[in-house]
């Protein structure tokens, strides 16, 4: 019993406990039924609670500690309601970052099986172009500042017309002038992207950037499948994820409206 009495687990439990017995004690005791919000508890939760205990103690709790671990939980449930309903959430950082974090998981989920030979040839023949040697193309770039804000802009700039972003158009660019302009590097970088989609950060002379291709202005020779396979499945890979990805938050988007106030 001495031995019990020391572990931390079991002043956790105890306070908790405690806690919990406070709050009933103190909540108002009004007349007037008050229309409650279940906390509903089930047998998959309880034995998650028990193998939970069971992996910190190695031991089965008991009757009274089991108790006091769904009231636990309960409480815990109880005061993030509460919490979310004040938006105590919006008002740190650190959450925040942590419930963005989660949710760019969520959209980034994969829900596609693996591309066979047949798919990615089919890709090749349907996207030709961007196998082909550039002599010549059309594109704007969107500069940014860090890694972490070319992934948030290159998300919202999907869902934004291109005029109404500060971009810099370059046209009827030869592979050279790209090259002068930001570097070996990133010249061959913007050369093997694909048409009409955001892609990046790019690292150039004058910094990162986001590059859309506006159109291939003078194409030379197709480059065979074989020789760019690679590419292929990259770009099959990733044109699928980001597929997917745009519908899901295109989805979720659809509850919401921008709203500015007067």
């Amino acid at each position: 019993m001495k031995k019990l009495i020391k572990e931390p687990l079991v002043h956790f439990l105890l306070f908790g406990g405690l806690v919990f017995l406070y709050y009933q004690s103190v909540a108002p005791k009004n007349t007037v039924a008050i229309q409650k919000k279940a906390i509903t508890f089930t047998q998959y939760d309880i034995k998650e609670l028990q193998n939970d205990f069971y992996q910190k103690t190695h031991r089965q709790p008991t009757k009274n500690e089991l108790d006091l671990l769904v009231e636990n939980v309960f409480l815990q449930d109880v005061l993030l309601s509460e919490a979310y309903a004040l938006g105590l959430e919006k008002e740190d950082e650190q959450i925040k970052k942590r419930l963005l974090s989660k949710m760019e998981l969520l959209l980034n989920q994969k829900t596609f099986q693996e591309p066979n030979e047949i798919q990615l040839e089919n890709y090749y023949k349907a996207h030709g172009e961007d196998y082909s040697e550039k002599k010549r193309l059309s594109f704007v770039v969107l500069h940014v500042l860090s890694k972490e804000l070319s992934e948030q802009l290159r998300q919202a700039v999907w869902f934004l017309p291109l005029e109404k972003l500060p971009l810099i158009k370059f046209e009827n660019q030869t592979p050279q002038q790209i090259e002068d302009r930001f570097g070996r590097l990133a010249r061959q970088k913007i050369l093997a992207l694909p048409k009409k989609t955001w892609s990046g950060p790019v690292y150039t002379k004058e910094g990162m950037v986001l590059v859309y291709i506006l159109k291939y202005d003078k194409l030379g020779k197709k480059l065979p499948f074989d020789r760019v396979e690679y590419r292929v499945y990259n770009d099959y890979v990733n044109h699928l994820h980001q597929t997917n990805k745009k519908a899901r938050l295109k989805k979720i988007l659809s509850r919401y409206e921008l709203d500015y106030e007067n």
